[in-house]
């Protein structure tokens, strides 16, 4: 068998992108978050902060301009046998706040969390980018923490979902 080369690699390339999955859940939080939050205070007479700011997530906080709302990924690959592996992106959605000086802050931010779940939920038996390609075919929220942290500088709380990539092409560019 002869060694793969470069153009043989790509060539043959299929499947899931977590790039491209993170950066749609990136996209949703950043439209409908704010939109989300302010329905939700004006429904109930509450407060909660909506996000100033979206990022993919950074190794470093410093510099952020909170609250905001960092997506990160990360693959899983299971082993199906017969050298079938399935692949599934995990995607977080970080909502972090301020400094927290009371109970007011830790609810703050468990709200916002709640109300990102609420949004994935909509895309649980699939979801198209815009340009039609569909970029997963099942969202599983699989758990909510607060996050450990800095509780001088700053406080956070996460949400995370699996997206089933089975079966996609995000590699070859839309028609």
């Amino acid at each position: 068998m002869a060694d793969p080369t470069p153009a043989s690699i790509v060539a043959n390339m299929r499947g899931g992108r977590v790039s491209v999955a993170r950066n749609e859940v990136l996209r949703l939080m950043h439209d409908l978050l704010p939109g989300v939050i302010a329905a939700q205070n004006a429904r109930d007479g509450i407060e909660i902060t909506a996000p100033k700011q979206f990022y993919a997530a950074r190794e470093s906080l410093e510099g952020l301009t909170l609250p905001a709302v960092m997506v990160g990924a990360s693959i899983d690959v299971t082993a199906q046998g017969g050298g079938v592996q399935f692949k599934a992106v995990t995607v977080g959605v970080f909502c972090i706040g301020g400094r927290i000086e009371g109970r007011a802050e830790v609810d703050d931010m468990w709200d916002t969390v709640e109300l990102a779940i609420e949004i994935m939920k909509t895309t649980q038996r699939g979801h198209c980018l815009p340009d039609g390609r569909l970029v997963w075919n099942q969202c599983i929220p699989s758990k909510a923490e607060q996050l450990p942290g800095n509780w001088d500088k700053y406080s956070g709380a996460a949400a995370y979902f699996r997206l089933d990539q089975m079966g996609l092409d995000l590699w070859t560019p839309a028609a």
